[in-house]
């Protein structure tokens, strides 16, 4: 007897911006859900943590934009999840903490639909953290109050409304920062010589922080144009942030870079580039479809004509080793031939389906691999699994050594169905092949955004050219390590 799917719904915390933040529990939500309802400010790498089949929706609020009402996020909540699907509810922050989820949880419970909620991590402690501001501190600081900047009608909150610690965040506050500032001097639990903190945008790239008086931040925010999303943090721990700074001392921070590859494919230098600071967006220009009538041919008879196998990219390595698989063949088929990676991903790619790269060139580029294999090739017949559209030099010249090359062309290279994307101004864009650069160029670029291109290689710098006639940053050696490199040279770090 079949069950019919009980629809269930998971309250999951973002925190505050950097998607490093998000709870393993929060990930493994995301990967499981049909529908996810997420704000306005969620990092685009979290939409990219979700099953390529769910349906995204955003339906966050923000200052002056409203695209749903409350009442109206919570019947599209209850809405999806009857009809059986499991639904995340994906917000800034913590659920919990001025978030209206306990409004959205009760929606839920309300209709009879089970309920989990993931906690997220606030802003409320996590953009002081990344300030180098520690909320309490031994002698300084032993109490912490959270309060909003505005209340439900839209006003500022009265001085009797106003928590009373020894350090005070406040949400939400810019829009009343003279109302507030005027109700804490009154009270006088603080004075007008209190220092005082606004951060902005916290724990992203954009993230600034000022740092005043309580009786003169609101002229300082006047006059430094900060707007929301920005945080107030009042108390004496703030004097502590010169000396407890640290996110400045990573050579990359304060810089966005934009890699235009998917998720699964850019890990590792997300976390390398992470790792100095950097905020990186995943943004996959490109989208992978196999060619199914030239793939057919791979057969036990068809691989036994070769003697070497030259994959030049992960991604050939996929489609060839996957369509083996799906025929019913395995690694075995490739005993007795000389196999070629063009570069350590290619290798590290062959590996996981249990095969060891016989040769890897010093020079992870298609020169290297010529300069690589002998003069004469005349004993040799070659098979190459490549994207349609492949530059041909590579079978050409060995071609020229009297090799008998055949190129296989497993799949290609489009353009995702929706590409939407805002660009910032002094973005770092990562290219990582020549067709990432045709891409971007013609459905994300503006044609007036100032940005900074960076190139794995010569190749994809002389495509980049075709669109950029300003400078262009070129790895000076191959690989995640050689664009990392490039981008702090350049980004003028350590």
């Amino acid at each position: 007897m079949a069950f019919a799917k009980q629809g269930r719904v998971i309250l999951v915390g973002a925190g505050p911006g950097d998607p490093e933040l998000l709870t393993l529990k929060g990930r493994r939500w995301l990967g499981e859900a049909d529908v996810v309802l997420y704000d306005f400010l969620i990092h685009p790498n979290l939409l990219a943590l979700c099953r390529p089949d769910a349906e995204l929706i955003c339906v966050g609020k923000r200052k002056g934009l409203h695209v749903n009402h409350q009442t109206s996020i919570n019947a599209q909540i209850v809405t999806h999840a009857v009809a059986g699907k499991t639904v995340v509810r994906l917000k800034g922050g913590d659920p919990f903490v001025f978030g209206r989820g306990g409004e959205e949880l009760l929606a839920a419970k309300s209709a009879g639909i089970p309920v989990e909620v993931v906690p997220g991590v606030s802003s409320g402690w996590a953009v002081p953290a990344y300030a180098g501001i520690p909320l309490t501190f031994r002698e300084v600081s032993r109490s912490v109050a959270m309060v909003s900047g505005s209340l439900s009608t839209g006003a500022a909150p009265e001085a009797h409304q106003l928590p009373i610690a020894d350090t005070v965040v406040v949400f939400m506050a810019v829009s009343h920062l003279d109302d507030i500032v005027a109700a804490y001097v009154k009270n006088g639990h603080f004075t007008t010589q209190t220092p005082v903190a606004v951060i902005y945008r916290g724990t992203l790239a954009a993230q600034s922080t000022l740092i005043s008086t309580l009786g003169n931040v609101a002229a300082d925010v006047r006059q430094a144009e900060l707007s929301s999303p920005s945080l107030l943090v009042i108390g004496e721990v703030v004097a502590l942030a010169p000396q407890l700074n640290w996110i400045s001392d990573l050579p990359l921070f304060g810089h966005r870079v934009v890699v235009l590859r998917a998720a699964h494919q850019s890990a590792e230098l997300t976390e390398k580039l992470s790792h100095f600071g950097a905020e990186v967006v995943q943004l996959p220009v490109l989208k992978f479809e196999k060619k199914p009538e030239l793939l057919n041919l791979i057969s036990p008879q068809y691989l036994s004509d070769f003697s070497m196998i030259i994959f030049t990219s992960p991604n050939g390595v996929r489609h060839f080793m996957d369509h083996i698989l799906s025929r019913g063949m395995d690694a075995r088929g490739l005993i007795g031939k000389q196999i070629v990676a063009i570069g350590p991903k290619t290798a590290q790619t062959l590996r996981s389906y249990g095969i060891s790269a016989d040769f890897q060139p010093e020079h992870y580029h298609s020169e290297g691999i010529a300069e690589m294999l002998p003069v004469e090739l005349s004993d040799q017949r070659i098979l190459m699994p490549v994207a349609a559209g492949a530059d041909g030099q590579l079978s050409s010249n060995l071609e020229k050594r009297g090799a008998q090359v055949t190129v296989l062309k497993t799949y290609e290279t489009v353009m995702p169905d929706h590409l939407s994307f805002t660009l910032m101004p002094h973005d770092w864009i990562v290219f990582t092949s020549p067709s990432t650069a045709t891409h971007f160029f013609q459905s994300v670029w503006d044609g007036q955004t100032p940005i900074r291109c960076v190139s794995i290689g010569k190749k994809t710098s002389a495509k980049i050219h075709d669109h950029w006639s300003e400078s262009i940053f070129e790895a000076e050696f191959a690989g995640d390590d050689g664009v990392v490199a490039a981008i702090i040279s350049q980004a003028g770090g350590h």
